[in-house]
């Protein structure tokens, strides 16, 4: 390359990460078969801001194989072995080790077999270097090469048994299926492919960065006619993976539906929430509107097991609105961690704690909860202009009164209002054995409490006063 040694000592001392991507892209053949196609590219990230190391590299690559940023320059393929064989008398013990897998890796098409292996030998190697340095607490002669800017850092330094790879295709998967959950569109087979279609930029692109390096990716954008704005489309394709998932999310009819062995996990839940969640009056919330009655209430179920709960609405017919509750706030952000996945969503996590009192059922035990169902005598639900209010007033015992001692009580009796009573029938019915009073306190909880009047919350209200009656 003509290199002087200062340059390539330089240029050694420039790496900031070298990591190997691997693209699997299915096709459909000329007779209907699946074809799959993998290759695997050595990806090269080198620090730019020196400007001799700019000007080495330039002077040998053009625009189209080194592409530079304002501190990053990238080169990939086959150009990245030869600055690998270059300059690896001046690499690091632990870069030269992985360097030395790299520059292993057969060029062209062909012996697939070897390249695997040398690519799950790469990250093996990797994730040996990072316990080395979780042990030695920065030895300098163990700097490593980062892998990627991976959308997961903290798994590396967690210090997980399993390797970098796997922690990232389970995040990977956590992600797309928080996507389905939300925004995202699975095709029908054969040929199934992920599409998220959106107005918002900062949103597709976000979520490229975080797939690109494991699935195969196309981002345009067109002009949208019918909402004269312009839209932004993400296009993954792998068509195992994604004739999988379609099986598991929809139903026949075309329709979304939930998994059978469905469970949140915090990445999971923490992207649903950025795509189909807001916040609500203070109180976080979540559109569950693809979802029938029979899935919604596995999902309010699935909430519940998690220490969250909330009050069901029913926004439209068929159509459902879960807003958890502000004392179950806390824990909700506690869960899906403090920061967004996909960080254009932050506003969502603009949660302030209520300095207003609250009703903390978490704190409840189940024999408390027991007596306090036991310590009910009326609950009622009546008009005030146009507004509505619920009521529910326990009998005035030693127990009540020690835990709603913040909440309005007389000699004989404790008073609870609005969304305080909504939180606790929640938590509460579960402990109700009457099957009419059970049907009730549902039928409260989903109690449409808004400050504006609308014609929900008015047929909620006569349908209540109905069922009283019978």
């Amino acid at each position: 390359m003509g290199w002087s040694e200062e340059e390539k000592r330089k240029i050694a001392r420039a790496i900031k990460k070298l990591y190997v991507q691997k693209n699997v892209v299915h096709k459909q053949g000329s007779r209907g078969q699946d074809i799959e196609s993998v290759t695997y590219l050595p990806t090269l990230v080198v620090d730019i801001r020196d400007r001799d190391v700019l000007r080495a590299l330039r002077g040998k690559y053009t625009t189209r194989h080194f592409r530079t940023g304002k501190k990053d320059g990238i080169i990939w393929g086959r150009r990245v072995k030869r600055v690998l064989e270059e300059i690896l008398d001046y690499l690091t013990p632990s870069q030269r080790d992985l360097a030395t897998v790299v520059l292993a890796f057969p060029s062209g098409k062909g012996k697939r077999d070897v390249k695997e292996r040398l690519f799950k030998l790469f990250y093996k190697k990797l994730e040996e270097v990072h316990r080395l340095q979780r042990l030695s607490e920065g030895d300098p002669t163990l700097r490593s090469v980062w892998v990627c800017d991976s959308p997961n850092p903290q798994a590396i330094e967690g210090g997980s048994s399993a390797t970098h790879l796997e922690i990232d295709e389970r995040y990977v998967l956590d992600v797309v299926e928080g996507l389905v959950f939300s925004d995202a569109y699975i095709s029908k087979p054969p040929g199934s492919y992920f599409t998220l279609g959106t107005t918002n930029r900062q949103y597709v692109e976000q979520v490229y960065r975080i797939l690109h390096p494991m699935l195969n990716c196309r981002l345009r954008n067109y002009w949208d006619k019918s909402i004269n704005k312009r839209r932004w489309r993400l296009t993954v394709t792998s068509a195992k993976l994604f004739k999988r998932l379609r099986e598991e999310w929809y139903g026949e009819d075309g329709g979304k539906k939930l998994p059978r062995d469905f469970k949140w996990t915090p990445v999971k839940l923490n992207v649903a929430y950025c795509g189909d969640g807001s916040l609500d009056g203070g109180a976080p919330g979540i559109c569950l509107h693809s979802f029938s009655a029979t899935d919604v209430e596995r999902l309010v179920k699935s909430f519940e097991d998690l220490g969250v709960y909330g009050a069901l609405h029913e926004v439209r017919k068929g159509q459902f609105y879960f807003r958890i509750f502000q004392d179950c706030a806390r824990v909700f952000f506690d869960y899906i961690g403090d920061t967004p996945v996909i960080p254009c969503f932050s506003y969502k996590w603009q949660y302030k704690a209520p300095t207003t009192r609250s009703l903390d059922m978490s704190k409840i035990s189940e024999e408390d909860m027991k007596e306090l169902v036991g310590a009910i005598r009326k609950l009622n639900v009546r008009r005030l202009g146009r507004t509505f209010e619920i009521t529910l007033t326990f009998e005035r015992t030693a127990k009540v009164a020690s835990l709603f001692s913040s909440f309005g009580q007389t000699k004989g009796q404790v008073l609870l209002r609005g969304t305080h009573v909504q939180r606790f029938l929640a938590r509460a019915l579960p402990f109700v054995e009457d099957k009419a009073d059970r049907e009730r306190f549902r039928k409260v909880i989903e109690f449409p409490l808004r400050r504006h009047f609308s014609e929900a919350k008015e047929k909620a209200f006569v349908d209540l006063q109905v069922s009283n009656k019978s």
